[in-house]
């Protein structure tokens, strides 16, 4: 499974919610009727839901809604859960990766751990890690093979590589 959004809160008193999205087929894979799977962050419950309704919003988020839930006071339990799809067909290459996968990837600086991939912008020529560290402003990381030593998905950890005044 790929995980493609991230619901990240309510929106008015319907039940709708906010999500986080992070592919290209956004009106494919919230098409009214469509099947999705939801996994909880913290105990790895799996919830299957269908789209009752599918709006854009501002700010790169998406307004979706369940027929499974109707009211903001039930759905408020869904915030930070993540939605899933079967893997795509396609296999990615050596060095490419989903950015669902570089999610909440930890972020080491040699051995010493730094923080925690929050979000991902792609910014044209390459792709930006926002790192939430503790008791540190966020780094913004440019995710560039020269500057990035090891990527592993499995144990979800990358390890940078930056050149001197890089990171403060």
């Amino acid at each position: 499974m790929v995980i493609i959004g991230i619901i990240v809160g309510t929106f008015g008193v319907h039940g709708e919610l906010k999500v986080k999205t992070n592919t290209d087929f956004v009106n494919k894979r919230f098409k009214i009727g469509n099947t999705l799977t939801l996994k909880s962050p913290k105990d790895d419950e799996i919830i299957n839901v269908t789209i009752k309704s599918h709006k854009k919003s501002t700010k790169n988020l998406e307004i979706i809604s369940f027929k499974e839930y109707d009211d903001t006071n039930v759905v408020n339990k869904l915030i930070g859960y993540q939605i899933l799809i079967e893997n795509p067909i396609n296999e990615l290459k050596k060095g490419q990766y989903y950015y669902a996968d570089l999610w909440y990837c930890k972020v080491y600086l040699l051995d010493n751990l730094i923080g925690e991939v929050i979000d991902l912008f792609d910014v044209g020529s390459n792709v930006i890690l926002r790192i939430k560290r503790d008791n540190e402003k966020d780094l913004l990381y440019p995710f560039v093979d020269k500057f990035i030593s090891k990527v592993d998905i499995e144990n979800k950890t990358i390890v940078l590589n930056p050149i001197e005044g890089m990171i403060d």
